[in-house]
């Protein structure tokens, strides 16, 4: 993942500068900023988990579809967002070149 490329676009979503962003892995301690996103890498059909946070004040809140949408341009990469009136496994995925659907996401099966 390319983590310029990630925070720039997440500058842009939330209308803020760069500086104002932080991109780090989970775990890691960075100084506080209005947009912060920790990453992780996971297994299975989904390559990355971000938790973005934005600190109160935030000049500018967009929704998931927007967010979403210039995540994925910017990266060239497919992106899911959480469907939030839906039930916690739907999800919503935006291509890079701005097509949409619905996706639903299940944990590991159990063997057996």
């Amino acid at each position: 993942m390319d983590l310029a490329r990630l925070t720039d676009a997440l500058a842009e979503g939330f209308s803020v500068s760069a500086a104002e962003t932080v991109v780090a892995a989970e775990g890691d301690t960075t100084p506080p900023r209005p947009v912060a996103c920790a990453y992780r890498p996971v297994t299975g059909d989904v390559s990355w988990h971000l938790e973005i946070r934005v600190r109160e004040g935030a000049p500018d809140l967009p929704g998931g579809p927007d967010l979403g949408r210039g995540i994925a341009a910017r990266l060239d990469r497919t992106v899911l967002y959480e469907a939030e009136l839906f039930r916690p496994s739907a999800y919503w995925v935006v291509t890079p070149g701005g097509a949409y659907g619905r996706a639903r996401l299940h944990g590991p099966q159990a063997e057996g």
